[in-house]
């Protein structure tokens, strides 16, 4: 079992989803980052935490910085097809859980 294996696992267990997504994933850590408990989101709300999610990842791994309460992109990402970003952003929720002892 791959350690993202072990992520999507942790998740279904946890928080009863049964196929969890990169989007899941990404609102999971917004909502980890932010502190807050939500079980009724408005649409516009889960997008903005997917993507608040994107930012913290992109922030630990050095294309984004915190200024404030915001997240703002500062390198911009080297050009990648589908499956690449895909890779990319798994690759970065990785160590995430890791870094933050999630699982």
């Amino acid at each position: 079992m791959t350690y993202f294996e072990k992520i999507i696992n942790y998740i279904r267990e946890i928080f009863g989803v049964e196929k969890p997504q990169i989007p899941d994933i990404l609102m999971l850590i917004a909502l980890n980052e932010k502190g807050i408990f939500a079980k009724k989101l408005s649409k516009k709300q889960k997008t903005e935490l997917i993507n608040y999610g994107m930012l913290v990842l992109l922030e630990q791994n050095g294309y984004a910085k915190k200024v404030g309460e915001e997240i703002i992109p500062t390198n911009p990402l080297p050009p990648m097809n589908p499956a690449e970003q895909t890779l990319f952003i798994k690759q970065m929720i990785i160590k995430y859980f890791k870094d933050n002892e999630i699982v």
